[in-house]
């Protein structure tokens, strides 16, 4: 790990998907290569995670499987400062898209405060994408943020409960109840899964930020999420649940048993991740009274491929992976899809 990056992110506001550990992770789980860059001028003033990856349409540098993860410049700096470490990263990018025949960069951006200067520097908003997140604030309590829940949640919360779902924190020994669950959840919405060894690969470089929750009813495993904690900050990732059991509202109360443990914990904000305005997920977040923030995908190039389930071609895809791979097939070969679109 690269102590001087991870202490740049935790004092600069920083996110999970910031930190070294994903270089040495993402290159051990699909052979990605890490090309994390530093910006100095007397002092580290940026940092820019990055992977080059080799895809089915071609080379591209980005940072694959993560919500974002785009520049982190030193906190306080004047507008003119950050605007030259861009514009210098920004040549930097150009020079390693030539070198490295890359068809594109592609940086995934929460917020829209660096969109003026990306711009300026010839990087496009895809507009194509819809994304956002909602985010709680959890520092004045449980209490008060129930206050601000939808009605519909707060019952989904109790049926929850009344119904006998238990829900524990199950840490490293969670890995394979979890992965069983987020399966068959993937084989549902027809998108291919990463391995199991992916996910293993993560708890091993990311074990102390990662909390595996899991839901049971009557000791068996219903539901389940997956959450990153860093810099007071907690992160929801993947998620599954069993349809039979989705009448009695587990993740829900998955849900509100880690926000309180998170708020215990120090937490001050709970991400509730990247989600498509208008789905049916963006519609349960939103009752959950979170502030939205924008997720912007940017991109240094002409023209770079729409890989997003409203693309029709990739919603004919989910169609048939749906209807026609097993779900013991998709554990196996669901890796050589992920690695391939690095999505």
């Amino acid at each position: 790990m690269d102590r001087e990056w991870d202490e740049f992110v935790a004092l600069n506001n920083g996110c999970v998907f910031h930190l070294s550990a994903w270089s040495k992770a993402l290159h051990e789980a699909y052979g990605y290569r890490p090309l994390y860059t530093k910006f100095y001028d007397g002092e580290l003033l940026a940092v820019l995670p990055l992977f080059l990856l080799n895809t089915i349409y071609g080379r591209v540098i980005a940072v694959p499987f993560v919500d974002y993860a785009g520049f982190l410049v030193r906190s306080g700096l004047p507008l003119s400062t950050r605007r030259r470490v861009i514009s210098t990263a920004a040549k930097v990018l150009k020079r390693l898209m030539t070198s490295l025949r890359a068809n594109y960069v592609e940086l995934k951006v929460l917020g829209g405060g660096l969109r003026h200067a990306l711009e300026s520097q010839g990087f496009r908003k895809d507009d194509r994408y819809n994304f956002v997140t909602f985010i709680l604030n959890l520092r004045k309590g449980p209490r008060k943020l129930s206050s601000r829940i939808h009605p519909s949640t707060r019952r989904a919360i109790r049926k929850a409960s009344e119904a006998g779902i238990k829900v524990l924190n199950s840490g490293e020994k969670g890995l394979r109840p979890f992965y069983e669950l987020y399966l068959r959840g993937m084989k549902h919405h027809g998108v291919p899964p990463h391995s199991f060894d992916f996910f293993r690969t993560l708890w091993k470089y990311l074990h102390d930020h990662v909390a595996i929750y899991i839901a049971y009813k009557g000791g068996a495993p219903v539901a389940t999420m997956w959450f990153y904690i860093f810099n007071r900050r907690m992160h929801y990732a993947y998620g599954a649940h069993l349809r039979e059991y989705g009448k009695l509202q587990p993740v829900s109360l998955i849900l509100w048993t880690a926000l309180n443990d998170g708020f215990r914990k120090g937490v001050h904000f709970l991400d509730l991740g990247r989600t498509r305005v208008g789905s049916g997920v963006f519609e349960f977040k939103r009752k959950w009274g979170g502030l939205v923030e924008e997720i912007g995908i940017y991109v240094l190039s002409k023209k770079a491929p729409f890989l997003d389930p409203s693309n029709p071609r990739m919603a004919i895809f989910s169609r048939l992976w749906k209807a026609l791979v097993p779900v013991l097939l998709t554990a196996k070969v669901g890796y050589l899809f992920r690695r391939s679109l690095g999505r």
